[in-house]
């Protein structure tokens, strides 16, 4: 470990509360409901901005999946002042970059432009929140575009599509099996009438937050803001209705036969819907110890690379996944088994604490420093903003991971990472040649 690092990870109970950059933003509400977020930062002359919308996949409606991506793409088709790709063409005419992202619970819009620039940005944000052209002509289009997207990016990606299978194996017929870009024939069997409703439920000031970080100054772009979107009414909304826990499909395991570089196992555990914090912070912490490699020797002559991912944020249902590739010429059969040895070592006395001692001061340590950019500032901002929680609350979860002990770690993985809750899905790797 570096002399950097190890300095850093000294001082990491400073860096996790007294020193968290984003304590610096300031938020306010117009009255139409909508919620804005500022953080200044006056480094470079430029700023950031991210409009979320609190909709995504999981308030589609089974048969309908794919709907909430799909209309992120319909925002960037025009309206009746900036037709066709106008919006896409003024941004970079203005030396800027747009973007977007749909996840299970909010869709986010996000610019990076000039500071001279930023009320443009503004105007036209405003102007699709409420006057989007939305036709059969350009509705077919794009859903040709993301039929092709699912195709390069899932059927045609041993990785995505082993992850799809997963989820369909731990969550069967609901919504969160489906994942946010749809299957092929519902994304066929989405109308017209579909996006336009699905526009009015949902976009509308009252369901968005705003942030903006960058080189702004207070005063002045709250009377943006306010001009710019100020004028917008608010609507009753939608409750978005209550998700029914999801019943697991009774063989959960599948071995899928794809082309591929490298075979691969992937497990997930499905975990309870509501964690207490400290078993939350252990979780963090077992997966960022698989991200630092596999300790069994066994393992690591098999695994061509590991990793852990542990995620709670939203409505989801929590899942752990531990995932690795497999070396050419070795047996997936055996990773799977030393897979699941590894883990075995983690429920009991051979867990190192060095591990979980590196591995508790790194992932705050990598937190923080993200914040160095606008872009993961403002993320952070804009998410919490809309799931209603505060910046305080990831003081909080930071703090809790300095406490997560060797002994929570345990617990942890045996308490959750049991057989009753284990989902499998292994990529048998073919000839990419086939």
């Amino acid at each position: 470990m570096s002399r950097f690092l190890f300095c850093l990870f000294l001082l990491f109970p400073v860096l996790a509360t007294a020193s968290n950059p984003l304590l610096r933003a300031t938020s306010f509400t117009l009255d139409n409901g909508l919620t804005v977020v500022l953080y200044p930062d006056h480094r470079a002359q430029q700023v950031h901005t991210e409009l979320w919308y609190r909709v995504g996949a999981l308030d589609e409606t089974l048969g309908k999946g794919g709907l909430a991506h799909a209309f992120e793409h319909l925002m960037f088709r025009g309206t009746k002042r900036w037709p066709g790709d106008g919006y896409t063409r003024q941004v970079r005419a203005l030396g800027g970059s747009t973007n977007a992202w749909t996840s299970a619970d909010f869709t986010w819009y996000v610019n990076t432009v000039p500071s001279r620039s930023l009320d443009a940005v503004l105007e036209m944000e405003a102007d699709r929140m409420r006057n989007l052209t939305i036709d059969e002509k350009t509705m077919r289009t794009e859903l040709q575009v993301i039929l092709e997207e699912r195709r390069m990016r899932i059927d045609n990606n041993a990785q995505q599509l082993a992850i799809e299978q997963l989820q369909h194996k731990m969550y069967g017929k609901h919504r969160w099996a489906d994942g946010v870009i749809g299957s092929e024939a519902d994304l066929q069997g989405l109308t017209i009438g579909d996006f336009r409703g699905f526009y009015d439920r949902w976009y509308h000031p009252n369901n968005a937050t705003l942030v903006i970080a960058g080189d702004v100054d207070p005063a002045t772009v709250k009377a943006s803001i306010q001009r710019y979107f100020g004028a917008i009414k608010a609507t009753t909304l939608a409750q978005r209705e209550p998700l029914p826990q999801p019943i697991a499909e009774v063989d959960r395991k599948q071995v899928l036969k794809a082309s591929a570089p490298n075979s691969m196992v992937m497990l997930s555990w499905r975990l309870p819907a509501e964690l207490p914090g400290t078993d939350r912070a252990a979780l963090r912490v077992l997966a960022e110890i698989l991200n630092g490699g596999a300790r069994e020797q066994g393992l690591r002559e098999l695994s061509a690379g590991q990793w852990g991912h542990y995620s709670d944020l939203g409505r989801d249902v929590p899942v752990f996944t531990y995932g690795s590739q497999l070396r050419r010429g070795k047996k997936w059969s055996a990773l799977q088994s030393d897979m699941l040895r590894q883990i075995r070592v983690y429920q009991g006395d051979s867990l190192y604490a060095e591990d979980v001692e590196i591995a508790r001061k790194k992932l705050p340590v990598h937190k923080l420093f993200s914040y160095d950019g606008l872009n993961d500032a403002a993320a952070e901002l804009g998410l919490y903003a809309s799931l209603g929680r505060s910046v305080a609350d990831e003081v909080a979860a930071l703090q809790q991971l300095s406490e997560v002990s060797r002994a929570d770690v345990i617990r942890v993985a045996e308490h959750y990472l049991t057989d009753d809750t284990l989902a499998v899905v292994v990529v048998d790797a073919q000839s990419m040649d086939n």
